[in-house]
């Protein structure tokens, strides 16, 4: 599952195939890019979302010519699924997205007396700058984490000041504990495995 989350059709490999689901998988973008509506499904009252782009960034327009000539090949002609080249050429996967975002903002505004589930979005203001999807840098990768982590724990702090950790500590501070420069003295990235007589391993991702 954790392969098919970060695999971008056309780009980053091909499907991934799961015992006991009779389909295969790729990124969820196609159609739940931010997955708040399988948490609701599932029955959770409390939903914190984590957007990964800026708040008021371009979610629209038509979809590049590169994009629809990956799609092309990759699904109608390689995996023999004219419907998802067809979906994808219309923009299919970008409106649902557009609609997700502004059912988000909505119940952002819930107000106190209202009746649940109730759904938290966050995102980094307009004014920070996007970090682009094929991003290969270490450095701005682990600079718009940092980013992230800092700005939802100041949010929190606000929500949530019965916790003497959030209301004590300045999410600046947060972020740099949750992702110290350290990780960044790492020459390549580590990947989690199962050492066999190994424990207390300190494994950082990024």
């Amino acid at each position: 599952c954790m392969k098919a989350s970060m695999l971008l059709p056309g780009i980053t490999g091909p499907m991934v195939d799961i015992p006991g689901i009779n389909e295969p998988l790729v990124d969820s973008q196609l159609y739940e890019p931010i997955p708040y509506r399988a948490a609701l499904n599932d029955g959770c009252t409390h939903i914190l979302v984590l957007r990964s782009r800026p708040d008021g960034c371009s979610i629209l327009g038509k979809p590049k010519l590169a994009e629809k000539m990956i799609a092309r090949r990759y699904f109608s002609r390689k995996h023999g699924m004219p419907s998802l080249y067809e979906y994808m050429k219309k923009g299919g996967h970008k409106i649902v997205y557009a609609k997700d975002i502004l059912k988000l903002n909505s119940a952002s505004r819930v107000k106190k007396g209202d009746k649940g589930p109730y759904i938290l979005p966050l995102s980094l203001s307009k004014e920070e700058t996007e970090i682009k999807r094929l991003e290969r840098k270490r450095a701005n990768i682990f600079d718009g984490v940092r980013k992230g982590c800092q700005y939802g724990h100041n949010i929190l702090r606000v929500c949530a000041q019965e916790h003497e950790y959030l209301r004590y500590t300045e999410g600046d501070e947060a972020s740099k504990i949750a992702f110290p420069n350290e990780i960044l003295d790492h020459k390549e990235d580590p990947i989690i495995k199962h050492l066999p007589g190994h424990k207390n391993i300190n494994i950082y991702h990024l």
